[in-house]
């Protein structure tokens, strides 16, 4: 007997959105993570993080005001998903990125609360320096 066909996969809603966002010139790039911030798909989130330390200063502050929004319309758990990927820009040296970093974590506490983002918080250290720094905020 004959195996079915797999099925072929659906096309990508976001292929152009992405190509824009890995795009040479800093203007396409520019617009598309501002395009972004217009969206409420949690799936969003992920491609912006790239942007968020972009090497053009425009980019990267539209992928941080399209993070912020975002923070707003999107489900908490994709929010507290990629929190680790936005914790590591405090590692990158393009710029300080700790306000922006504070910024985006206390928006998330505000739409969240203090309990749903300690319950999402997986990592042991992200949850002791959380802890450290709600105790002194």
């Amino acid at each position: 007997m004959a195996s079915s066909p797999t099925p072929p996969e659906p096309p990508d809603p976001f292929k152009d959105l992405k190509d824009r966002l890995d795009w040479h010139g800093g203007l396409i790039r520019e617009a598309a993570v501002r395009e972004c911030g217009t969206l409420s798909d949690p799936r969003i989130l992920p491609l912006l993080i790239p942007r968020l330390n972009d090497w053009v200063p425009q980019v990267r502050d539209g992928a941080r005001e399209a993070m912020l929004s975002l923070v707003e319309r999107v489900p908490t758990s994709a929010s507290l998903a990629i929190l680790a990927r936005v914790r590591h820009l405090l590692n990158a040296g393009r710029t300080d990125h700790r306000p922006w970093v504070d910024a985006y974590e206390k928006a998330l506490i505000r739409v969240s609360g203090v309990p749903a983002l300690l319950e999402g918080v997986q990592d042991a250290a992200m949850l002791a320096d959380f802890a450290r720094r709600l105790g002194t905020s």
